[in-house]
């Protein structure tokens, strides 16, 4: 039956949201919702010392995401949300993994903690909902957020089976995917940046002619010119190819698969892992003189400069000389890469969220560094959380110690 065709279903309203007319309503909301929360920080011009990096992008980042797609209701009735989406994110490894409840009781309370808010939250909507509510630009309402999401509530009664438990299920699934490698990806580049003094002052002057005066006297980013930026999108793409580690699901569907000496039976799943191709010491760039190894972060990585063939993403042998002569500007590139920096996989079943995603980075990045100071504890050696590995963006294994004071800047909000 039509109507039961959930994954075509669920996928298409993705892309309507994630990258077509839903877009733009969305990111502003989210925009306006991060500069809010991010300016009610509560720090000023002296410096304040706080406990975790890593914890200020999970709590002021997520909620403002959240809201954005699923309205203020949600966040309203359960305050705890970006807390207790973060902590079902830590039970993923345990879940995905099949065990019994018996065996990992704690992960499965975590997610049964967060279902049963959900389904608060679609209760309290479809009670309170009024048609009336939704805003200007069409979308957003303050019960269920994003049309989006109304739109799944009109869908999902329809299909044979998706009760209430179900539909708490599939958007606690979109709520997570919005949320869980965007906003760790985000955290990479903005510890990287403060890590290194150049890097943050050549991040502040490009960042700074991104800004934008609207008529009521407030600036703004203009998102277009951040994601044209070329030293912006150079760190966002150094970010993903090193912190993302995921394995990328596929199955051959109409006949056997032959890739060299293997056959991937008709069928069958397959994982791809993506750090391999990311890592790949035969094709990516490492600098002039292999100061730059593809386990660091590299901000210029991925720019091409005139006459400069050992610039650019990929080793000297593998670049077309013709792109990298003098008298050309310096550009970002990702050429020839479609098998090499895989962060949201590829072709067809390529993540719908990578849109917004990389808008979100970069918003949340620049605006972090043009309203802050940090200063990160690098006392302490930073590790990945091995449970996370193969599951998208990495986190961060421990506490990241920092401190923290507004700057001084002619940004006005």
């Amino acid at each position: 039956m039509p109507q039961n065709r959930i994954d075509h279903i669920t996928h298409e309203a993705l892309n309507r949201f994630l990258s077509g007319p839903g877009l733009d309503p969305f990111f502003n909301r989210f925009t306006e919702n991060l500069i809010y929360r991010l300016q009610s920080l509560g720090v000023g011009d002296q410096w304040t010392d706080m406990e975790d990096l890593w914890g200020l992008f999970k709590s002021k980042v997520t909620p403002a995401a959240i809201e954005a797609m699923c309205g203020s209701s949600l966040v309203s009735l359960t305050p705890s949300i970006a807390d207790d989406l973060w902590a079902y994110d830590s039970a993923i490894p345990d879940l995905v993994k099949g065990l019994p409840r018996w065996w990992v009781p704690k992960s499965f309370v975590k997610r049964d903690h967060i279902l049963q808010s959900i389904k608060k939250w679609h209760a309290f909507a479809r009670t309170h909902f009024d048609e009336s509510q939704i805003g200007s630009d069409g979308d957003w309402d303050p019960k269920f957020g994003s049309e989006f999401i109304r739109s799944r509530q009109r869908t999902f009664p329809k299909m044979d089976g998706m009760d209430d438990d179900a539909v708490a299920a599939s958007d606690l699934g979109a709520i997570w995917a919005t949320n869980t490698n965007a906003i760790p990806s985000t955290f990479w580049c903005t510890l990287e940046c403060f890590s290194d003094p150049s890097l943050l002052s050549r991040v502040r002057e490009e960042v700074g002619k991104c800004v934008v005066r609207t008529d009521t006297g407030k600036d703004r980013f203009d998102i277009k010119a951040l994601g044209k930026n070329l030293l912006l999108q150079s760190i966002y793409a150094e970010a993903l190819r090193l912190r993302i580690a995921a394995f990328i699901m596929r199955s051959p569907e109409r006949e056997n698969m032959k890739i060299n000496e293997w056959i991937l039976p008709k069928g069958e799943i397959v994982l791809i892992a993506t750090t391999p191709a990311q890592m790949d010491e035969k094709m990516w760039s490492t600098g002039k003189a292999n100061e730059y190894p593809l386990d660091r972060f590299w901000a210029d990585r991925f720019l091409v400069y005139p006459g400069d063939p050992t610039s650019g993403p990929r080793k000297a042998s593998y670049q077309e000389t013709s792109k990298v002569q003098k008298g050309e500007e310096p550009r970002f590139s990702l050429d020839d890469l479609g098998g090499s920096w895989i962060p949201y996989g590829g072709g067809f079943r390529a993540c719908p969220g990578r849109h917004f995603a990389k808008r979100e980075i970069l918003m949340t990045f620049a605006i972090t560094v043009t309203l802050f100071d940090i200063e990160v504890d690098g006392s302490k050696a930073l590790q990945t959380d091995p449970r996370a590995n193969g599951l998208g963006a990495q986190r961060p294994k421990n506490q990241i110690p920092f401190r923290i004071r507004k700057r001084r800047t002619h940004y006005q909000q």
